[in-house]
């Protein structure tokens, strides 16, 4: 990932759904994607590992996501917690 480079990402990359809701760079420079009935990936500048409701997500639509101290999905349905230390989504239904 260069600055001042565009760069597209499709289903044949390994983005796992043509629609994007969210997008997020965080502190250590991955890059998220919340998708629509995709779940949530990120992408290291090499590949893009995949989070979905197999994983813990309360729903695979995506909307939104917040970086504080964890990484949080907020969605109608939930508001979801990723550790980056320890690879675990924590959910509390709304």
């Amino acid at each position: 990932m260069r600055k001042g480079h565009w760069e597209s990402y499709a289903l044949i990359d390994g983005l796992p759904a043509v629609d994007v809701f969210a997008i997020l760079e965080d502190r250590e420079g991955y890059l998220w994607f919340g998708t629509e009935g995709g779940g949530v990936s990120r992408y290291d500048g090499e590949s893009f590992v995949t989070l979905t409701t197999e994983n813990g997500l309360a729903d695979n639509s995506v909307t939104s996501i917040l970086e504080e101290s964890l990484l949080k999905n907020v969605n109608p349905y939930s508001i979801e917690v990723y550790n980056h230390q320890n690879p675990l989504i924590t959910s509390s239904k709304l």
